[in-house]
């Protein structure tokens, strides 16, 4: 988490993100979040973020040809200085994400960060049956 709020902290106050890169335990009851892929391209302002896919494929590729093998597991961004919960556009995106024919997982990960100069905090959701559901640690 720390190296992703560094990573937002270079684009402050503009939102900035990536791509969530791991794998699935055995039982596949659970993601494990290993790495993040960042855009070559992309559009960032106060309030949005929009990473272009150039370039993503092949790196995700890569990951996916290395041991452990890491895969797609869903995207990150930031919000400055407001809550870490998503917007309207966020829950769009993501569902275009999980319907797009070359994702291959049903429910991406979506981790939203709080961020302002000083600290950060993070809620986790994924899609579930077209629904953006919060994690919550049990």
């Amino acid at each position: 988490m720390e190296k992703l709020w560094n990573l937002g902290l270079t684009a402050y106050p503009n939102e900035f993100g990536g791509l969530l890169i791991g794998y699935y335990n055995d039982t596949r009851d659970k993601a494990i979040v290993i790495d993040t892929i960042l855009p070559t391209n992309f559009k960032s302002s106060r309030y949005g973020f929009e990473r272009d896919s150039h370039g993503l494929k092949e790196e995700l590729l890569n990951a996916y040809n290395q041991e452990p093998r890491l895969i797609y597991l869903g995207e990150w961004h930031t919000h400055p200085d407001l809550p870490a919960y998503p917007s309207n556009d966020d829950k769009n995106a993501l569902r275009i994400i999980a319907n797009h024919h070359e994702v291959q997982i049903t429910n991406p990960i979506l981790l939203i960060i709080s961020i302002n100069r000083s600290n950060f905090s993070e809620n986790f959701f994924v899609l579930y049956k077209n629904d953006i559901i919060k994690y919550e640690k049990a």
